[in-house]
């Protein structure tokens, strides 16, 4: 049986549902945080099972989402937020709806690098010990995978950023003509618009939300990442 990620967290509402990309606990708490007229999904990462990955690029990940999005909205528009490597993903399947004739009323990329900054972004967040760990974690992962064996705890984390940071580098995105605002964490590195206003031929915002990559989606930064993420809503008027 394939493997599914989409999640229901709110099934029903009246307002356009948000559909939360690899936000982890912050978009799995977003039921608590948006207005109880709004139906909430999310879709998770692949590599639950430990197996080694078999999508491998922003346009197939984007793909298979939006397979399981159709079916659960048909027809609908839906607010895309994807945070990190999601954001990636979201921008590809605005893309992709907008080409369908279902443009989202907004698109919310958090703490996401565009393309073009994402090596950057890399290097200044490496140390001395993230080579060594990755010299010595590479090689079992590997490893593992090969011989079929599943993954489990720091190696499957490896696994799956490794595959995400392979398929961002080697994306690379046409200009979206719909609504975008990007969400910026304060203490992270970068300009404001993290490189996506190249990439906007609509409107586009970005602001600025207190906290760094990891802390604004956990459970001390979800009310400002939720604030900030209302705002956009309300902004757009959706």
């Amino acid at each position: 049986m394939p493997e599914r990620f989409l999640i229901k967290l709110r099934s029903e509402g009246r307002l356009t549902p948000l559909v939360c990309v690899l936000c982890d606990l912050a978009g799995r708490e977003m039921p608590k945080h948006v207005e109880p007229d709004r139906a909430v999904l999310a879709l998770k990462h692949q590599g639950d099972n430990g197996l080694r990955i078999q999508l491998t690029t922003v346009e197939a990940i984007a793909e298979r989402y939006l397979h399981e999005l159709r079916a659960a909205v048909p027809g609908g528009p839906v607010i895309l937020c994807g945070y990190s490597f999601g954001g990636v993903l979201a921008y590809e399947m605005a893309i992709r709806l907008d080409q369908a004739g279902m443009q989202p009323p907004l698109l919310i990329l958090v703490d996401s690098y565009a393309p073009s900054l994402h090596a950057e972004a890399m290097r200044q967040g490496r140390s001395v010990f993230s080579a060594i760990k990755h010299s010595l974690i590479a090689p079992v992962v590997e490893r593992r995978l090969r011989r079929g064996l599943p993954l489990q705890g720091a190696f499957n984390h490896y696994h799956i950023i490794d595959t995400y940071d392979k398929a961002t580098l080697a994306y690379q995105p046409v200009a979206y003509n719909g609504r975008m605002t990007v969400l910026h964490a304060a203490d992270g590195w970068g300009p404001p618009d993290m490189g996506w206003q190249a990439h906007a031929a609509g409107p586009f915002s970005a602001r600025m939300v207190e906290g760094d990559h990891f802390t604004m989606v956990r459970p001390a930064g979800i009310n400002a990442l939720a604030t900030a993420i209302n705002a956009a809503i309300a902004e757009a008027g959706c």
